[in-house]
């Protein structure tokens, strides 16, 4: 009977957190779509608005079709590229919060331990980073 009533109580948790993943993967894909596709028609909108100010000597030379082909490839090669990059980075916000939480609960100075590499990894990175653009930037004024 002890035993029971934990089978019960974890199924009704792990029913519950299906539940809320499917409602949540629903508005997901709503704001997803939404957001993407404005950013998708807000993008094709700036380049055919550039397009039409530049010297049409070149244009002349290319094809409406293939103008138009290249446009929507690359906008939709971009918004695919972008809604990647933030469906990950949201993502990882998720899984390093939840991991982070269980890790805490499991033993603080383990979790410590763990976290102390990458705080100084990144600390590393965001300063080879600062010396590689300010290399690059005096190589491009040369």
């Amino acid at each position: 009977k002890d035993n029971m009533q934990a089978i019960i109580k974890y199924f009704l948790l792990f029913a519950g957190i299906v539940f809320a993943d499917i409602v949540l993967r629903m508005f997901w894909s709503y704001f997803r779509k939404k957001l993407f596709f404005s950013f998708e028609k807000n993008l094709k909108d700036r380049i055919f608005s550039r397009f039409l100010k530049l010297k049409t000597i070149g244009l002349q030379k290319t094809k409406n079709g293939e103008l138009m082909s290249y446009l929507t490839k690359y906008t939709i090669d971009i918004r695919k590229g972008f809604t990647s990059f933030i469906c990950d980075f949201i993502r990882l916000i998720i899984v390093l919060f939840i991991l982070s939480t269980l890790m805490f609960q499991i033993s603080i100075k383990l979790t410590i331990l763990v976290f102390i590499p990458m705080i100084i990894d990144s600390i590393i990175i965001i300063i080879l980073k600062e010396i590689i653009f300010k290399m690059l930037l005096s190589l491009h004024h040369l």
